[in-house]
């Protein structure tokens, strides 16, 4: 089973050290972000299973350990 909250620490990682905000050049408030969507994550999509409710779990958990923010 594939590791959702790995996924998605490593894309926000990645889009971390391709920000300006990794170098100290940024000139403005900048926030990371992951998208939640069907070409991100198709299974959260799909209602005929329960990864939906194992990836909220997940980033509850996350967001417990403060690595993340939930909006």
């Amino acid at each position: 089973m594939e590791r959702y909250d790995k996924k998605i620490l490593n894309s926000l990682l990645d889009s971390y050290e391709n920000s300006l905000l990794s170098k100290g050049k940024n000139k403005i408030n900048i926030h990371i972000s992951f998208s939640f969507t069907q070409k991100t994550v198709p299974e959260y999509f799909n209602e005929s299973s329960c990864v939906y409710e194992e990836i909220h779990a997940l980033m509850k958990e996350l967001e417990a350990g403060e690595l993340l923010q939930i909006i």
